[in-house]
């Protein structure tokens, strides 16, 4: 019934909105479709889906009223949904223009020379762009289903479009043909229309866009729309407002150099184009004097005599004052009776084409567009100035001729501190400082060197190189180097503590400098062929002790790896400071390494080491391990494989090879280079912060297994004396200084970490690379010099540090096939150090870690070494085997959350795991793995206390394992008589007798009866947990279905476990009660009546209400959800009642339960009965329910079958 009304209902709304409504009429006949698509279900099923489908509805009505009454706020949010769209589409070019190289076109679109082939995401982009201009234009879209939106919404979208996105215009064709064959025709056919201000301020605000980005890929079309503007400008060519536009437009041309420059070149320079800027200024001058009286012009211009005080006129304001012309002059506040420019009067706070959300021009200052005019020349002015004009110093007409004169003749060859009085000091590229000038004029004067290679740049790429001036530029900036170096020694000159001289002035001129560093490599680094030694020592400046001057007086260009060798501290100056020029660092890094010559890499190299080892910000050193990387890869690449090999041949006999590294930097060989760049990385690794200390290590092994391959046996050696043993050996003096300070067990945990880094990667090397490091040349002597680090960090003290060597030294062991592959000698020694003694600790080491790793570690070295060399061992150091093992077992900390009662420790199993593998077929094996498994097995009973014995492992599991393995030794070896000669029999038989002996006197684990009383009590409230539950706090029905499945099982293995022991005498009878009274209200599957069983048995016993009268009911409750769990726990009660056997004596704690539980049986039983007796005399022949049936009859069924425990019910008589 349901569906057939909601489907009459859907008909209705499909027949009724046919016409008017579309959508409405598509949306409902979709829930039409779905409806009659579904199956037979139920009225309930169906009953949802309306009410579902209702809401549906109810909105879908709702949308016409909606839409009709706050139609701008929809339009508004549709605008601004489909704005996201269009943009996201064309991010998604973005990313595929990523990776280009790896997605194939998949059609073609038309182009200005033929189709275009296009990928995916572009041709998506194409289709909603140009059918957006399309619908702008009032045509339809041909690709996409857009509704038909205003031109205003469209030129919108188009704007967005162009300024999220607009330099995918210049590399994409497809994109570019739209911009020539839709929005430009559109733009010049709107400038020679009248329309209507909204759109014309969009029409305006998107040309201005593809002005400033776009002129070159549509020249022609902007020469037609600059040509209009200019004509625009006329008298009485246009409206008010729209002239004011146009000069808007200009304004923001005239304010960018660049922009100049090129609709110069494009139209003025070029014979038969329009001279947009000439025709512009002239056009200017037309408009100073279509109004003079209005703006001042008169034979005798002066200014207003009520104008504002100086001090009144806002900062910009009078900027704008002081960039007027003569015969301009400022206003009064009374607009008619001051003639006059003013910014009081003749400027706007919105620009009109800001005026996005008006439908009408705002009203207009009379002189707002000559107060442009004035802007357009001040802009011009200064853009000429920045790009023609050289670099000048502020307020230099204020010089003199001839002190300037004589300025010029002195040297450039330093700069005084502006601090301190002195003369007139020129510098290099005609920059000249006079210090005794207040500091800003210094700061100006830098900050036009930043600006030299932005404001030159269109210039410089547009024209030949000695016509541009390019060729001299790249000279200058070698001046402009020595200038900046010049100014930072200036800084500290003289100081002994240059951070006690320091003040925001020094910072201040600093910053400039760094600056003018960075803009200098932003616009030439990939150009400079010189300079790069003064550019690294400029960067290198912010670090304390060390200013830019070199040794001697030598030129930076000139320097060598003596002469600038490193400040023993990397502490920075300020912290702006490093940043800022850390920020030219990542930039040589990322772009121009390539650029950079021999003679400065080395320079660059310990800059790294300084920015990664300062400790004043953790993002710089974290960000330089990166570059390490980087450069790595870029000095390997150009390494010689000849001169790699030729430098390790010369170092192999070297004592210190660090010198022959040395002296191939100071040759400037590529590969010493790379290892110099791998010792500074090794010496980072020292650093206190785990953070960079770790980050390092991990850069480092990285570069050594990624070239792993390409390095030879004698580059191998080289790298494991001077890179690897070098970091073994400082961080194992790291742990042997924490033994003698009070360092904190936190740091040396954290310096564990970095041991384990160091050690497991040298493992990864030889277990990657076995065959270059074994045929390394004297790699007898490697292997002994990596042996004795081995035993410098186990005598450090630390249980945690005796794992990671214990570890490393199996792993070592652990990647060859055979003691060969080495030498067994050198797998002897290497087992000398695990026959030396079990890991040990020292009081003074700062740590806290217990003794089971270093155990594990030390067994599983002791399975490696064995393998290879576990033949070749006598007597003599399998009985230290024997003692080492028995001294791990016996002196194992204990977990304090397991216990090896019934289960080994993991070290017990490692040391089971390693007597097995021992062969016993040589003489005397036997009778000593015999005796350590007897010793073994009577660790429990205390025969004898073994020495340094800790409290805790009971060694209960390894006993009785350690019996069967003598079991099978004796069996193995008794036709032998090595058993009986030598004791070994004797002592099984000795650890044997002890566990016979002692049977029930030995026990492992006594706990006192009122202790348990507690723990009883939360046993019995978790099986009231496990039984009850509140079915209508499901969240579905099948999930109290899943739950009480679960609930049963849990509390059925609970019973099996609990029942044996809770009639235990020393349980008090309460907590029997608790648990029985759980069992009866569990076992409930229908409610009782009011007062038909007692509210609270605690307070009143359950048998209180039995014979109380019950009235009849004719309404039948509702039977429990977990009717299953209900009857477990009637069962329960039964089965605690009933009597074990028949004829068998009765157990008294079986007694104790049945007396518990016999009260709340009978009164479950008494309850069916109850109700049948009271309610079916009311039913008649009505049958009764289901459930309650089911019940009556499990009760009566169970009653009948029921041999009751004698002592449960006492007698009544």
């Amino acid at each position: 019934m349901t569906s057939q009304i909601l489907s009459s209902e859907l008909a209705n709304l499909v027949n009724e909105s046919k016409r008017k409504n579309p959508d409405l009429r598509n949306a409902a006949d979709k829930s039409l479709q779905d409806l009659r698509s579904l199956p037979s279900t139920s009225e309930a099923q169906l009953a949802a889906g309306w009410y579902c489908l209702d809401i549906q509805l109810k909105i879908l009505q709702a949308l016409p009223s909606l839409i009709q009454n706050y139609s701008d706020d929809v339009r508004n949010e549709l605008l601004s949904s489909v704005l996201q769209l269009v943009i996201s589409t064309f991010e998604k070019v973005v990313v595929e223009d990523e990776k280009q190289l790896q997605i194939p076109t998949v059609t073609e679109v038309p182009g200005d020379d033929g189709n275009i082939s296009v990928r995916p995401s572009a041709n998506d982009a194409y289709k909603v762009f140009c059918d957006i201009c399309l619908l702008t234009e009032g045509g339809k879209p041909q690709s996409i289903r857009f509704s038909a939106i205003s031109q205003a919404s469209g030129l919108e979208l188009i704007e967005a479009v162009l300024s999220n996105h607009g330099s995918l215009f210049l590399t994409h064709p497809e994109q570019a043909f739209i911009l020539r064959s839709h929005i430009m025709p559109l733009i010049i056919k709107s400038l020679s229309e009248r329309l209507t201000f909204s759109i014309t301020l969009r029409i305006m605000r998107v040309f201005n866009l593809i002005l400033r980005q776009h002129l070159t890929i549509v020249p022609s079309e902007c020469e037609m729309a600059l040509g209009l503007l200019n004509h625009m400008l006329d008298p009485d060519a246009a409206l008010p407002w729209k002239r004011a536009m146009c000069m808007e437009v200009f304004r923001n041309v005239y304010s960018d150099p660049n922009l100049i420059i090129q609709i110069y070149a494009q139209y003025d320079a070029q014979e038969g184009k329009k001279s947009i800027i000439r025709d512009n200024l002239a056009v200017f001058v037309r408009l100073s004097t279509e109004k003079p009286t209005l703006i001042g012009l008169g034979q005798h211009s002066t200014a207003p005599v009520n104008a504002p005080p100086e001090e009144d006129v806002l900062p910009d304001a009078q900027a704008a004052l002081e960039a007027g012309a003569v015969g301009i002059i400022g206003g009064a506040p009374n607009l008619s009776s001051v003639p006059g420019i003013s910014t009081q009067w003749s400027t706007l706070r919105i620009p009109c084409m800001d005026h996005l959300d008006k439908q009408e021009p705002p009203t207009l200052p009379e002189t707002y567009i000559y107060s442009l005019v004035l802007s357009c020349i001040n802009n011009f002015s200064e853009s000429l100035a920045k790009f023609i004009l050289p670099l000048t110093v502020h307020k230099e007409g204020g010089r003199k001729k001839g002190k300037k004169g004589a300025a010029q003749q002195e040297p450039p060859t330093s700069v005084s501190n502006p601090k301190t009085s002195g003369t007139e000091t020129p510098t290099g590229f005609g920059l000249s400082i006079k210090t005794e000038l207040h500091v800003q004029d210094y700061v100006f004067s830098l900050n036009k060197l930043g600006d030299l290679g932005t404001l030159n740049a269109n210039r410089l790429i547009s024209f030949d190189p000695d016509v541009s001036g390019w060729s001299l530029l790249v000279k200058a900036l070698v001046s402009v180097a020595s200038t900046l170096q010049l100014v930072v020694d200036s800084l500290y000159e003289g100081a002994s503590e240059p951070e006690d001289e320091l003040d925001e002035t020094d910072i201040e001129v600093h910053v400039v400098v760094l600056d003018s560093l960075k803009s200098v490599l932003e616009q030439c680094g990939d150009s400079l062929q010189v300079g790069w030694n003064m550019v690294f020592l400029l960067a290198r400046s912010v670090f304390v002790g060390f200013g830019t001057k070199i040794q001697d007086g030598a030129s930076a260009e000139d320097v060598t790896a003596n002469e600038a060798k490193v400040q023993s501290s990397s502490e920075m100056i300020a912290t702006k400071l490093g940043r800022l020029s850390f920020s030219s660092v990542q930039l040589v890094c990322s772009d121009f390494l390539t650029a950079i010559p021999d003679d400065a890499i080395f320079l660059l190299l310990d800059l790294l080491y300084f920015f990664c080892d300062q400790g004043e910000d953790l993002n710089i050193s974290l960000t330089t391990i990166t570059y390490f990387w980087n450069v790595s890869d870029y000095l390997h690449g150009r390494a010689d494989a000849a001169a790699m090999e030729e430098l390790a041949t010369k170092s192999i006999d070297a004592p210190n090879p660090e010198e022959q590294i040395q002296e191939g930097v100071q040759a400037r060989s590529i590969p010493a280079m790379w290892l110099h760049l791998l010792e500074r990385i090794a010496t980072i690794a020292h650093d206190r912060r785990a953070e960079v200390r770790n980050g390092t290590l991990h850069t480092l092994l990285r570069i050594f297994d990624n070239y792993g391959d390409q390095i030879s046996p004698a580059s191998w050696n080289l790298c494991l004396r001077v890179i690897m043993f070098r970091l073994l050996d400082f961080d194992i003096k790291q742990h042997q200084a924490f033994r003698s300070t009070n360092a904190d067990p936190e740091e040396a945990h954290s310096w564990v970490e970095t041991s384990r880094i160091i050690l497991n990667g040298l493992v990864k090397l030889f277990s990657a690379y076995p065959e270059s490091i074994l045929s390394a040349p004297r790699f007898s002597t490697l292997w002994e010099s990596m042996l004795d680090y081995f035993r410098q960090y186990l005598a450090c003290g630390s249980q945690a540090v005796n794992a990671v060597t214990y570890d490393a030294v199996a792993g070592l062991l652990s990647k060859l096939e055979t003691a060969e592959l080495v030498g067994e000698g050198a797998v002897q020694k290497a087992a000398q150090i695990w026959l030396d003694g079990s890991p040990t600790d020292h009081a003074e080491y700062p740590s806290t870690t217990g003794n089971h790793e270093a155990y594990l570690a030390y067994v599983r070295c002791f399975k490696e070494f064995y393998r290879l060399v576990g033949k070749d061992l006598d007597a003599e150091a399998l009985s230290k085997v024997s003692a080492n093992l028995r001294t791990c077992i016996v002196t194992e900390e204990r977990d304090a959350y397991t216990s090896d009662r019934d289960i080994l420790t993991p070290l017990q199993k490692e040391v089971l795991g390693g007597i097995k593998i021992i062969k016993t077929s040589s003489d005397g094996v036997p009778t000593i793995i015999v005796k350590l498994l007897a010793d073994f097995a009577a660790l429990p009973f205390g025969r004898p206390p073994p020495i340094g014995t800790r409290d805790g492992n009971t060694w209960v599991a390894l006993s009785k394992a350690s019996m069967d393995r003598i079991q099978h030794l004796v069996a193995e070896h008794i036709s032998s008589t090595e058993l009986f000669a030598n004791g070994a029999l004797l002592s099984a038989l000795q650890s044997l007798v002890i566990p016979i002996r002692l049977k029930y006197e030995w026990k492992s684990l006594s706990i006192k009866e009122d202790q348990m009383i507690p723990i009883w009590q939360e046993i019995v409230a978790m099986a009231n947990g496990i039984a009850h539950a509140d079915p209508a706090a499901a969240p579905s029905p099948s999930v109290v279905l899943e739950d009480e499945a679960f609930d049963i099982k849990s509390l059925t293995t609970l019973r099996d476990i609990i029942t044996p022991g809770l009639g235990a005498s020393y349980i008090p009878d309460s907590i029997r009660r608790t648990y029985t009274s759980t069992l009866f209200h569990t076992s409930l599957i229908h409610p009782p009546s009011v007062d038909e069983i007692p509210p609270d048995f605690a307070s009143a016993p359950p048998l209180a209400s039995l014979y109380r009268l019950r009235h009849g009911r004719t309404r039948d409750p509702a039977p429990t959800p977990r009717s299953k769990m209900s009857y477990l726990c009637l069962r329960e009660l039964l089965d605690l009642v009933r009597r074990r056997a028949p004829g068998a004596a009765s157990d008294p704690q079986r007694v104790a339960l049945a007396r518990a539980a016999a009260p709340f049986l009978i009164l479950r039983a008494a309850l069916p009965l109850k109700s049948y007796i009271a309610d079916q005399p009311l039913r008649g022949r009505m049958p009764q329910p289901a459930s309650l049936r089911d019940e009556l009859l499990f009760v009566l069924r169970e009653l009948r079958a029921l041999d009751c425990e004698p002592q449960a019910i006492p007698g009544t008589g």
